[in-house]
């Protein structure tokens, strides 16, 4: 829930969980003075209003409305929006969070988030509004949407039928137009929004084009139903359309689709576990998205969650600090569900934060979250912070870092700087094994490509697999390795799935350029280090950097009474 700060012409709010205000927007002509009255109602008997779904924008640059007949600033983007909303010839009922909800009200605004998805669950429909047009002009975005329209209505699901959208556009065409769109919706704030999710899955699945939320830019309209259409149809293309099936919908729009479906999916299954839904959606990206308050990462996805309750303790409070919020849910995350694999997502980038507590703003290479686990493991409280004390297994220590390479000999060229990279990190590698295993240098050149190809494969989704099939050398595959979660230094073992190293497909050398190209982008800023031990790995926080000495810990996810072989005792690390 966005902050914005103004004076309060808020009459006190009857507490309960279906009463809620709703602003009544006057009529009025473009340009006229704008006038907004309030309204207290309860959702159960009136659903009559419509929600807004909206980017504020710059709480600094506002511009004046009329709330209750007084003076009360509004973001420009909001000015806009009311301005485009605002009919002609007679009132129009809206709930819009800033106007709805007294944000100088910290208890209210703890309470209200907690109703937001039924209040868009029961209005009479949802109102994306992306702002105006400009830069783009109205006949440019009026096409976009005509594309995603036509994609959406051309396309069989059913099926899986891409034939008539390719054979209607052509490749050169379908390119052109994607990239068009792309480029719409990266300019658009709103697809980068974490309260977006609860927003439009409220009237989710989106297989009713005149039910599901409504899009404005402007004055032109798109239902969102057109949008997963397409998004499905990037996804579900086939490996025989070549360069097509790397075109992806603007991921952090994908993801928030991605989302709804989860959601779906966990509506259907009443035996996914609160803990485990929560987990889910902040694993697989809702937090990377933008919200003004961090303490939204979570709490705005609170309205996902489905067949239970969260602790009272978890509940939205405002008045808490961030690291709080932050230390109550990691030790709900693995009391719970005993799943070590959460401490992945601590970025580094919190400040005061323990390492053991996931932020949620660090996306690793490896994000699935496996089921409750006996990981043995307890909580102390030291010097006034909880510690996490947690049996560890395969410690190692580092023993060499390589240094990142010097920013200003980089070449510009990403493809010449991912060769060069390897060959420097390989040669390093090779004058870092030991002297009676004499591992030829051709060797460790195409195992430091693998681990680095693999590193990619993991990070992100920029790319499909058929592209990283086809720039993989024939050879022996190395074994599929466990999942490890290491001990506030994270690394990467050269492992990856099987099917990586299946060659495959057409001739697609115009693509290998752009495969190396966001190999070189992951990597940029990381560092390779080597272990005692002897294993290799590359660090995924950018901005955590091994130092020599750090002790590398996989996590055991059972008994240590099956790695007698390793240790002759229990290892118990406490954990700050």
């Amino acid at each position: 829930m966005e902050r914005f700060k103004g004076i309060s012409p808020h009459r006190p709010l009857d507490e309960g969980a279906t009463k809620i205000r709703i602003v009544n927007l006057l009529p009025g002509e473009f340009g006229d003075p704008i006038e907004c009255i309030l309204e207290h109602i309860d959702m159960e008997d009136t659903k009559d209003y419509e929600a807004i779904s909206y980017c504020w924008g710059e709480s600094s640059i506002t511009k004046p409305i009329l709330l209750e007949s007084k003076p009360y600033p509004v973001t420009t983007n909001l000015f806009d929006g009311l301005q485009r909303l605002r009919r002609s010839d007679g009132p129009r009922k809206l709930w819009i969070d800033s106007l709805c909800i007294n944000q100088s009200d910290v208890a209210e605004r703890s309470r209200e988030i907690q109703k937001m998805w039924s209040i868009y669950k029961s209005s009479a429909g949802v109102v994306v509004w992306l702002g105006e047009c400009l830069p783009w002009s109205e006949t440019t975005v009026q096409a976009i949407a005509d594309f995603i329209i036509d994609i959406g209505e051309a396309w069989n699901p059913e099926r899986l039928d891409h034939s008539g959208v390719v054979a209607r556009y052509g490749y050169n065409e379908l390119w052109r137009q994607h990239l068009r769109m792309n480029e719409f919706l990266r300019q658009r704030q709103w697809f980068e929004r974490t309260w977006v999710i609860q927003e439009i899955a409220a009237k989710s699945p989106f297989n009713n084009s005149e039910l599901c939320p409504t899009m404005l830019c402007g004055t032109i309209r798109l239902s969102f139903h057109y949008l997963q259409r397409a998004n499905a149809f990037w996804t579900t293309m086939p490996s025989e359309y070549d360069s097509l099936t790397i075109l992806r919908i603007y991921n952090p729009l994908y993801i928030q689709l991605e989302m709804c479906g989860e959601y779906v999916m966990v509506q259907l299954n009443s035996f996914v576990s609160i803990s485990s839904q929560l987990e889910l959606y902040l694993a697989n990206g809702s937090a990377v998205l933008r919200t003004t308050d961090p303490r939204d990462q979570i709490y705005g996805i609170l309205g996902l969650l489905q067949h239970g309750s969260l602790p009272a303790r978890l509940t939205p409070d405002y008045g808490k600090p961030l690291q709080q919020v932050l230390v109550e849910y990691a030790k709900y995350f693995l009391e719970e569900n005993g799943c070590i694999d959460v401490i992945q997502f601590n970025s580094g980038n919190t400040p005061n934060l323990p390492s053991w507590v996931p932020d949620w703003r660090h996306k690793p290479g490896r994000t699935h979250l496996r089921e409750k686990q006996n990981t043995p493991m307890g909580f102390r409280m030291k010097d006034g912070q909880w510690c996490l004390e947690i049996d560890f297994v395969h410690l190692s220590v580092i023993d060499d870092i390589k240094p990142d390479q010097d920013q200003d000999i980089k070449p510009d060229n990403s493809l010449q700087f991912a060769k060069d990279y390897i060959l420097s990190a390989s040669e390093w590698l090779y004058n870092k094994s030991p002297e009676d295993h004499h591992v030829p240098l051709h060797d460790i050149q195409f195992l430091m490509k693998k681990l680095i190809l693999c590193y990619d494969y993991f990070m992100g989704h920029k790319f499909t697999r058929l592209w990283h099939q086809l720039i993989i050398d024939a050879g022996p595959s190395p074994s599929i390795g466990d999942e490890h979660v290491f001990q506030g230094k994270e690394g990467l073992q050269c492992s990856y799935p099987s099917e990586l190293n299946s060659i495959d497909g057409p001739d697609l050398k115009a693509g290998i350029a752009e495969v190396w190209g966001s190999v070189a982008e992951t990597i940029r800023d990381r560092s390779i280090f080597v272990c005692t031990s002897g294993s290799v790995g590359i660090m995924e926080q950018m901005n955590v950097q091994p130092q020599h000495g750090d002790v590398i810990g996989t996590a055991t996810t059972g008994s240590l009474d099956n790695v007698t072989d390793h240790f002759e005792e229990d290892l118990r690390i406490i954990w700050m």
